[in-house]
């Protein structure tokens, strides 16, 4: 429950000053600001069409007089209602709904669409969105589709198929696949075209993984903004005035722009993590040795990871779990024992996260008050 005090306190954090006469005014707006929060967090959201959104209400201030639009009226403007509710489709891109990994793995199960039809989708979209966001270096149409028909004919067949197999992703340009350019977006490696796979690829790969093609970065990785690519930077996929962030700036702006289901980047410094922060998405970088580096062109060999870029945690446990396996071929790989993705509801109660007090030098007092108060 809201109090004068909190808005008080509110109001002394912002420097604001608040005459009394509007503190009981604008302590029950708080209130009703918080009661609309959980409303909306409360919205059923699993409906097969339908977003539910919250229930309307009269939102003029009852300090002004003004005349009040009814429900009807409210509503007559929407492309879609139920009774007194907004009804919001879920994104759809090219007809075909789009979200989660788990949620792509269930509409190719059920056959709601095709592994074709959904590679498709995500092609068109990169066609028409990559010429402002620059995400893409090599956009590999081809053979994305020819894994997607293998992966048709697996389920047509009866087949089961993994919880990746079908679902189209992205690797940063500084992963090696066999035959497929891979430049660093360095100038000098034009042309260049490993005669191996990465470890994670060859991993992915075997799992049917549809890759739509190779993804911009700082040129060798050396940048935080991506703007060292010799193709151009990637830009970020809510305002293409700004960066998508670096050094795996085309990761992370394809999979925000939702060009790519998921995708793998590198980091060394905070090359996975921070262009995910920037693009509103999850990045994680494993635990050194969690992921085979092999294949993985190195900037710092000693602090060098591969690790997901996802639109979700779940994501990045699934990606995670699939990636981080022993690898003879990297001497300082020790892969994971178990899986993550089974243990995110896991009860967290009493346990503490170390961090060195160092990370917090010369972070900002707003950051660092609310991780210390995390």
């Amino acid at each position: 429950m809201v109090t004068r005090e909190d808005v008080e306190n509110i109001a002394l954090l912002s420097k604001l000053f608040v005459p009394e006469e509007e503190l009981d005014g604008l302590t029950k707006s708080m209130q009703e600001i918080i009661d609309f929060a959980d409303t909306i967090n409360n919205a059923p959201t699993d409906g097969e069409e339908f977003d539910d959104i919250n229930n309307l209400s009269n939102v003029f201030r009852e300090d002004e007089v003004v005349e009040s639009y009814d429900t009807k009226e409210i509503l007559s403007n929407a492309p879609e209602q139920a009774e007194d509710h907004f009804l919001v489709r879920n994104r759809e891109q090219g007809g075909v709904k789009m979200g989660s990994i788990e949620k792509i793995h269930e509409m190719l199960v059920s056959k709601e669409c095709s592994c074709t039809e959904l590679t498709k989708s995500y092609l068109d979209e990169i066609e028409k969105a990559d010429g402002e966001l620059n995400a893409y270096v090599n956009v590999t149409g081809e053979e994305a589709l020819k894994t997607a028909e293998a992966v048709d004919r697996k389920i047509a067949s009866g087949e089961e198929i993994g919880m990746l197999e079908g679902v189209p992703m992205t690797l940063k340009d500084n992963i090696s696949t066999k035959g497929i350019e891979t430049t660093c977006c360095s100038k000098i490696l034009t042309g260049y075209k490993p005669i191996y796979n990465a470890t994670v690829w060859e991993t992915l790969a075997g799992e049917n993984a549809v890759m739509l093609g190779k993804t911009n970065m700082d040129e060798f990785a050396m940048g935080s903004s991506c703007e060292t690519s010799y193709f151009g930077g990637a830009m970020n996929p809510f305002d293409s005035n700004y960066v998508s962030g670096g050094s795996s700036g085309g990761v992370a702006s394809a999979v925000g722009a939702n060009i790519a289901a998921y995708g793998l980047g590198s980091d060394t410094g905070g090359s996975i993590r921070q262009p995910a922060s920037f693009c509103g998405i999850v990045g994680l970088k494993p635990t050194y040795g969690a992921v085979s580096r092999y294949g993985l062109i190195a900037y710092a060999s000693s602090l060098d990871q591969i690790g997901p870029i996802t639109k979700s945690v779940e994501d990045a446990a699934i990606v995670f779990d699939a990636i981080s396996k022993r690898d003879e071929k990297d001497s300082t790989s020790k892969g994971f024992v178990g899986d993550t993705y089974s243990k995110l509801n896991n009860d967290i109660k009493g346990m503490k996260i170390g961090i060195a007090k160092e990370y917090l030098e010369g972070v900002r007092d707003d950051v660092k008050e609310a991780v210390l108060k995390a």
